[in-house]
């Protein structure tokens, strides 16, 4: 089929469609009304697919859906999802589901002709769509797939399942996932509630990482649950770090709480809680703080033997406040190197935060890299750093090196 002869058939289909609303009355369209009425024409398609051998009018499907716009319109999505709809029949009987939000949450969709609610969906929203002259009263149901297969007291625990889920890489709706999630919750069911006190609200899922999982769990903490043996010991690892050297705690990412949640499928799933802060990556400053970064590492590099001499103060409790003092000092000769070369980037930092930023920040981000040199921290990027709510730059990311190379 040539351009010209899908033109013309694009022509005909919107003649097609501008007629059918003269018949109907309409009045002409203001473009927010004409684009939501294009959305709309996805789902009536649908329902002629449900009922493939009715003989549904324009008029009439226009007019029920006019009849059920209010539900359809708190669920746009609804509008949108053409490409994700499904058509099956239970016991004989049509029904059309659609994922709402295929990447995330596992919403579905379901229309069909009988009120009997759908299996394996736990619903949230049910409505009845009044029918017409050709159109018999319908079914909207809107829920989650899946957890209707988990016992009540574990589908409460949603950020468990996500977590699980995604970490393993399992169908939350599989009978594999719902049978070991059942009893991973009950048998950990403490250590979850443990954890649980730290929540304020709903957790909010931030994102997926190589090794695991995170939310957001009140203004000040996060929630990170993960797999990995070595991230757990280097976070326990950073955990002693703060209490064995209070000198230099306060370039360290406060970490409240670190353990092993449980075993899921024989492997064990630790878990942290760390302070909040927001990454750098996912501010406008991150070209000139990263510029910024460069240079102290490039002025710790060409001053190795300066940190390097430092190194055995760090595990001597009675030199810790000389070490505090050295690392000051240090990271003021830092500042008056880089303070020219970076006047442009700096100045750039401080306009973007403003008073979210403490006055001696420089000086405090150029101790933060020293202390991760001494120990040999050295996978510095803008990507594990961030603001925190005292107006510090931390690196959230507690893993460091066993070595002490470099």
């Amino acid at each position: 089929m040539n351009k010209a002869t899908n033109l013309l058939l694009l022509s005909s289909l919107f003649e097609k469609r501008s007629s059918c609303f003269n018949k109907i009355g309409q009045t002409e369209l203001d473009e927010a009304e004409l684009r939501y009425f294009i959305r709309s024409m996805r789902l009536l398609e649908i329902i002629r697919r449900i009922f493939p051998d009715s003989n549904i009018s324009d008029k009439d499907l226009f007019d029920w859906y006019e009849l059920n716009r209010n539900a359809f319109t708190k669920y746009q999505s609804l509008l949108w999802s053409e490409s994700e709809w499904k058509i099956a029949t239970i016991n004989g009987k049509p029904f059309a589901a659609c994922d709402l939000f295929p990447s995330a949450d596992r919403k579905v969709a379901i229309i069909g002709d009988s009120s009997e609610e759908p299996a394996g969906v736990n619903l949230t929203d049910t409505y009845l769509l009044q029918g017409n002259a050709s159109i018999k009263n319908l079914w909207l149901f809107i829920g989650v797939k899946g957890v209707a297969q988990v016992e009540p007291n574990i589908a409460q625990e949603d950020w468990v399942l996500k977590a699980m889920s995604s970490i393993f890489r399992l169908d939350i709706g599989s009978t594999d996932f719902t049978d070991n999630m059942n009893a991973f919750i009950s048998k950990n069911k403490d250590k979850i509630d443990e954890i649980r006190k730290y929540f304020i609200g709903t957790p909010k899922f931030l994102g997926k990482g190589a090794d695991g999982v995170a939310f957001s769990i009140s203004r000040n903490f996060v929630l990170k649950i993960f797999r990995d043996d070595a991230a757990y010991n280097h976070a326990r690892q950073a955990v002693e770090r703060i209490y064995r050297n209070p000198e230099i705690a306060k370039t360290e990412a406060m970490i409240y709480d670190v353990g092993i949640l449980g075993d899921f499928k024989g492997y064990p799933v630790y878990y942290y809680i760390i302070e909040k802060m927001i990454p750098v990556s996912n501010m406008d400053i991150e070209a000139s703080f990263g510029r910024i970064s460069d240079n102290i590492e490039m002025q710790l590099i060409s001053s190795k033997n300066r940190w390097r001499s430092l190194r055995d103060l760090v595990k001597d409790p009675s030199a810790h406040s000389q070490l505090k003092s050295e690392i000051i000092s240090y990271a003021k000769d830092i500042v008056k190197n880089i303070v020219g070369y970076n006047s442009p980037d700096i100045v750039k930092v401080q306009k973007s935060l403003g008073d979210k930023l403490k006055s001696n920040w420089l000086q405090s981000l150029a101790e933060e890299f020293i202390v991760k040199y001494l120990t040999n921290r050295k996978d510095l990027h803008t990507g594990n750093i961030g603001l925190t709510d005292y107006g510090d730059f931390r690196f959230f990311d507690p893993s460091y090196g066993d070595n002490r190379s470099g």
